[in-house]
């Protein structure tokens, strides 16, 4: 009987039903990264449709029924957080270290984990979780909230650059007016229509794109150029070629900062938040909290990034300015119109903030050309 089990086709149905999920969300724990939505749904089939026709057709497997059941319960239970806390979907990139403060240290991370529980993941990924609702918070590029209904903005935070940035580069083989083609890092929606924008409106260029994974090598081997961003940037070999730093070139030709991503809440999660908890103040505290910290994490990241610490504190308090001030605010809006215009995003939906009033995203009166 045991060797028929296992190597007849209640094995296989035994590994379909526990192992193969099981290991894939292992995985997914080890990489910090969120469950696929469609990988929840596919569990959920295979527990509710084929797990008791399978029980049917091989009779055999009744032995192991109450074993797929609790097997399958647990692991359900990893995938989803506590009752009450808060999902969070959070960028692996070095400029959101200081923003996780409080949630990855401290007695702050202790005193947190009973509201909240987070996962890492990329920028368009957390966009992907907001809108498939596996995550009820998440640190969105603004090109996706053009696209995502019911969202609520945390006020004063944001990953911004009042000039140069250093992190969001196009690199080229030619001069920026001969570019035909352009190889695209495919983990930000935000810096891509910032890239089109900038050589449509500015340049006076529409070539065509292509997503690639941001391997400056391999990006330059077909294509004139390459738009690199987050920590391969950083990293990037430039030497010998055209760089262009596209928050640099957006003050350029605006005179403001540019905004690429900011703390976003679907609505639908506000009636999971107690009334003692104050969601924006925890992300604002978070944030000074780790800027308060930056020579730590300047030098933890050193070794990760094989950069200079001092050239990871510069870039964390110099390039990137993390408040989503007035001027912030322009440069955000300003964006928000361009691409409408250049038809590479949507019109932006109403600015809503998380306990404020709405606000145009755009408007003649509040913008400058």
């Amino acid at each position: 009987m045991f060797l028929r089990v296992l190597c007849g086709k209640e094995w296989f149905w035994l590994w379909l039903c526990y192992v193969v999920p099981s290991v894939v969300k292992i995985g997914f724990d080890l990489l910090r990264v969120s469950v696929p939505p469609w990988w929840i749904w596919f569990w959920l089939w295979l527990r509710h449709a084929v797990s008791p026709w399978g029980i049917l057709v091989f009779p055999n497997l009744s032995a192991f029924a109450f074993i797929r059941g609790q097997m399958i319960l647990a692991v359900a239970d990893t995938i989803k957080p506590s009752m009450g806390q808060l999902r969070i979907s959070a960028i692996s990139f070095l400029n959101t270290v200081p923003l996780m403060w409080d949630f990855e240290n401290g007695q702050s991370a202790v005193a947190l984990k009973q509201h909240f529980d987070f996962r890492y993941t990329i920028p368009s990924k957390c966009a992907q979780e907001l809108l498939a609702g596996s995550a009820d918070i998440g640190i969105i590029p603004v090109a996706a909230y053009t696209t995502i209904p019911d969202l609520l903005i945390i006020p004063d935070v944001a990953i911004a650059s009042k000039n140069q940035v250093r992190s969001i580069l196009l690199v080229s083989k030619v001069p920026i007016e001969k570019i035909r083609n352009v190889a695209v890092d495919h983990s930000s929606r935000t810096s891509t229509a910032l890239l089109k924008v900038f050589l449509k409106k500015f340049v006076g260029i529409d070539p065509g794109f292509t997503e690639q994974s941001p391997d400056l090598e391999e990006m330059l081997r077909w294509h004139d150029a390459g738009m690199l961003i987050g920590d391969p940037a950083l990293q990037a070999q430039i030497t010998g070629h055209y760089v262009y730093d596209l928050a640099e070139q957006w003050h350029r030709w605006t005179l403001l900062p540019f905004v690429f991503a900011f703390w976003a809440m679907r609505k639908a999660a506000l009636q999971s938040v107690p009334a003692s908890l104050d969601v924006g103040t925890v992300f604002q505290q978070s944030r000074d909290h780790g800027l308060q910290h930056v020579q730590e994490i300047a030098k933890s990241w050193s070794t990760k990034l094989n950069l200079k610490p001092a050239m990871i504190e510069e870039y964390l308090t110099s390039n990137i300015d993390y408040s989503l001030d007035q001027a912030n605010m322009a440069g955000l809006k300003l964006f928000y119109r361009y691409a409408a215009e250049c038809n590479v995003l949507p019109p932006a939906p109403e600015l809503s903030f998380l306990n404020s009033p709405s606000q145009p995203a755009f408007s003649s009166q509040s913008v400058s050309n």
